[in-house]
């Protein structure tokens, strides 16, 4: 994936995976931040999301932000949650109801161990 800010936001469907991390090692913080994904709201669907986050090992300790704007600029963002707990299988979860920000993206804080990540919202 490229670096947040070379490429126009994914145009996000709940419910449907709009992947953000590929596999990738990231280097902190240069390249800490996702892409973004601007969140089209659906007739008849609620305003939730949900992030799914796995590490290709034991990632150790670790912080990352669910950050939300309006405009998708970096001065506009702004931390929602923070995931800090991994359940089995090195995989770590979030889920938001009644979000109404435009766009969100993760960054990520920490991490003790260089392990590639895959983050996927629905």
């Amino acid at each position: 994936m490229p670096l947040y800010g070379s490429a126009t936001p994914i145009t996000h469907s709940t419910g449907r995976p709009s992947t953000v991390w590929s596999a990738e090692t990231l280097t902190l913080p240069a390249n800490s931040r996702s892409l973004a994904i601007y969140l089209k709201r659906q007739a008849n669907m609620p305003n939730c999301l949900s992030v799914e986050i796995q590490f290709s090992g034991s990632p150790g300790a670790f912080s990352i932000d669910l950050e939300t704007a309006d405009t998708d600029a970096e001065a506009f963002y702004v931390m929602k949650s923070t995931i800090s707990a991994l359940g089995a299988g090195n995989v770590a979860r979030l889920e938001v109801a009644n979000i109404v920000a435009k766009f969100a993206r993760l960054k990520m804080n920490s991490r003790t161990n260089a392990v590639a990540v895959t983050a996927n919202f629905f």
